[in-house]
């Protein structure tokens, strides 16, 4: 009896064991709804392909014309006319293929084929340039063009009819100072120094191109070695009224090569430090004028001025014409070279610091020595007469 108690209660009790899991286990278990399970899978719809916007002719002409402006600033020309065909079949309107080819026959100018430029300008012809200003653009580029192929008649013939155009803009100024470089080939400085006031005492003029004849004129007291001359027309006809920044920094620059030819290195410094400080100038001027600086430092042999200057103009964006990056090279193999310099100059006071403390000491343990042996000798010399 007492054994069947005993085995009921083991039997009731593996019971209770087993169902405590299984209920928990259920309690535990995440119901599914109904809508859930029985809702069919749901298919996956293709997403469209993603078509690119096309691109406007404007935006093609504008990107291919300023790959080739970069290619420009690297000196890749080949590269550069290649761009400036790709923008010429882009353009779909005359007037952007006329600025187009304006480009393309300045940089053939750049690179000497003056030729090809020429031919092209006679080649080309759009509707556009029916109109005053192409008209007198074209004359403009090609009087350029014959003066310097150093045809000096032919380029007379073009540009002297653009002096008379009503329209004061920029090409019958262009026009003027461009007649004053042909009076100046032909010796005639008289004749450069009237077309070139014509252009400054020109009220009618834009403030930034009557500047343009100041600074030609200049140009001529600086190609005579006149500079102190130079500098004292330039500072009595500097203060035009409503000049733009890039101006006022072409004219900086002009003042402090003048006084570099003087040998003036510090007032150089100060007019480009003065220029710095002038409010709205793009950042290309401001790699320019850094790295004009950092040439004065170099000469006045303030090296590592000159350095740190030049890590500043080369992390101006946007400003790599403004950058010279082989003046850059030269002032780091500078600083390298003082450096290591300085390092064999050290090595070598240190090495004859070394020497003469190794001979001081030599010295002073030679004088020890004797020391010792003439009181050595003197002892000796006391015990003789005690034994005698």
């Amino acid at each position: 009896m007492k054994k069947f108690i005993n085995l009921c209660l083991f039997s009731v009790s593996a019971a209770v064991l087993t169902a405590v899991p299984a209920a928990a286990a259920k309690k535990n278990a995440v119901a599914v709804p109904k809508e859930q399970a029985a809702k069919p899978a749901q298919k996956t719809v293709p997403k469209p392909p993603v078509i690119p916007e096309k691109k406007q002719p404007f935006e093609l002409w504008m990107t291919a014309r300023n790959k080739a402006l970069e290619c420009i600033d690297k000196k890749q020309y080949d590269e550069a006319l290649k761009f400036f065909d790709q923008a010429e079949k882009e353009a779909n309107r005359g007037v952007w293929k006329n600025y187009t080819l304006y480009d393309k026959v300045r940089l053939l100018t750049t690179i000497k084929r003056s030729g090809e430029a020429l031919e092209l300008l006679s080649q080309k012809v759009s509707r556009d340039r029916n109109t005053p200003y192409h008209r007198a653009r074209v004359a403009l580029m090609r009087g350029e063009i014959f003066i310097v192929q150093e045809k000096y008649d032919e380029a007379v013939k073009e540009l002297t009819p653009l002096l008379a155009s009503e329209v004061k803009n920029w090409i019958p100024a262009d026009a003027a100072l461009a007649l004053g470089k042909i009076c100046e080939a032909r010796k005639d400085d008289a004749g450069a120094r009237k077309y070139y006031r014509s252009v400054l005492n020109d009220r009618e003029f834009l403030p930034g191109i009557r500047s343009k004849g100041l600074i030609a004129e200049v140009k001529m007291f600086e190609k005579r070695k006149e500079y102190a001359q130079g500098l004292a027309y330039l500072d009595a006809r500097k203060n035009i009224e409503q000049l733009p920044p890039d101006r006022i920094i072409d004219i900086a620059f002009l003042r402090s090569e003048l006084q570099i030819a003087m040998k003036d290195l510090k007032s150089a410094r100060a007019t480009l430090d003065e220029a710095m400080r002038i409010p709205g100038k793009p950042s290309p001027w401001y790699a320019a004028l850094l790295t004009r600086m950092a040439k004065i430092s170099y000469q006045r042999k303030y090296f590592q001025d000159a350095q740190n200057l030049m890590r500043r103009a080369r992390s101006v964006r946007g400003a790599e014409w403004g950058y010279d990056r082989e003046f850059h090279k030269e002032v780091d193999r500078t600083i390298a070279r003082i450096n290591r310099e300085r390092i064999q100059r050290e090595r070598k006071a240190r090495i004859q610091k070394e020497r003469r403390a190794r001979i001081e000491r030599q010295r002073k343990a030679q004088l020890e020595r004797e020391r010792r042996a003439k009181l050595e000798r003197e002892r000796k010399a006391k015990q003789k007469p005690e034994k005698k």
